[in-house]
């Protein structure tokens, strides 16, 4: 059997088997938050880890928010996330001024936000990968601006413990990246692909450059709505389906959609549990049962989901989603910005 073979069958052995194991639990009467999380997060991916050159056309940039915290925050000035850019094979360092300040209108900017435990040392080299993967899916009429978003989601003791911090740091990391795009040129075409808890990063963010409220904090009246509509894609989005609804905690960020893409997977085995986990709320997640037809906030924005459960399986798996082509040639094509004439 060859090497793919084997991997392919230990993903059904391990899906099958997780199937049982969350049954099991269930019938048990012990279905608590925190023995679900424990059960699944067996799901999760391990970080993908790649080296990859960027087309001389292109731009690689890596930020972290990881050594930051809320108290850093400051709404008069840029964050101070460390940046990185790949240049002649290499991770040179810059700021975040030469990030704003060298956006060009003739370059697609996207930013890609991993999910959950995720390590340091992982996430530039996974982001990379995916550099790779949405680049070579499609023939891109603009060039790129790739900008990994790298935010503290290393494990954490407790399961559950773990779910409720990163959620709270993802508002956080929102807050973060709603200061970034504050400080764009309107004139350059932005992107988001987000996976996972990612997702949440984005929904903030462009909830408070809508107006929106965040954590007790708002943009300054002259940093809201300026910034250019965004294509946005998510996939296993780890996000209440209710925040993008008409009066939904994060309503607002609709209004600052272009184009919205879900993909979203029934069988997600990590995201049908994903009511338990949130003590105050039994919202299910985007990234499981999708949005209801009709209840997106703004209504003006080219929406289009997809259930992806035949092409991903029983799996959280972050690379189940690229091993799929189809898939990764619509997520590239959604997020592409046509070069101006």
């Amino acid at each position: 059997m060859t090497r793919n073979g084997v991997q392919n069958r230990a993903r059904k052995v391990a899906g099958v088997a997780g199937v049982w194991l969350l049954v099991g639990i269930t019938l048990a009467g012990a279905a608590s938050a925190g023995e679900l999380v424990s059960a699944v997060i067996k799901f999760v991916d391990q970080p993908i880890a790649n080296d990859v050159e960027s087309r001389d056309q292109d731009e690689l940039w890596y930020v972290s928010t990881r050594d930051l915290e809320l108290s850093d925050l400051d709404p008069l000035s840029l964050p101070r996330l460390r940046v990185l850019r790949h240049s002649n094979g290499v991770w040179d360092e810059s700021s975040i001024e030469s990030l704003v300040g060298d956006s060009n209108p003739g370059k697609t900017t996207l930013f890609y936000f991993h999910g959950n435990r995720v390590p340091v040392e992982s996430a530039r080299e996974g982001g990379s990968w995916i550099y790779q993967q949405v680049r070579d899916a499609v023939s891109w009429e603009t060039p790129l601006r790739f900008v990994i978003w790298s935010w503290p989601s290393d494990r954490i003791c407790g399961q559950l413990r773990d779910f409720r911090v990163k959620a709270l740091r993802t508002d956080i990391d929102a807050l973060f990246l709603a200061g970034v795009l504050s400080r764009m040129p309107r004139q350059v075409p932005v992107s988001m692909l987000a996976y996972s808890f990612g997702a949440r990063i984005v929904t903030g963010g462009l909830h408070l450059r809508g107006g929106g409220e965040l954590l007790g904090n708002r943009l300054r009246d002259e940093d809201i709505d300026a910034l250019h509509p965004v294509r946005t894609v998510f996939y296993a989005g780890a996000v209440h389906q209710d925040w993008l609804y008409s009066g939904g905690k994060q309503s607002r960020a609709c209004s600052q959609m272009n184009k919205f893409l879900v993909l979203y997977n029934t069988r997600d085995p990590l995201l049908m549990h994903y009511r338990y986990l949130d003590k105050n709320s039994r919202a299910a997640a985007l990234g499981f049962a999708g949005l209801e037809p009709g209840r997106l906030a703004d209504q003006s924005v080219v929406f289009h989901q997809r259930d992806v459960r035949e092409q991903v399986g029983l799996s959280h798996s972050e690379s189940r989603y690229f091993a799929s082509t189809e898939l990764v040639r619509q997520l590239s094509q959604y997020l592409q910005w046509k070069k101006a004439h």
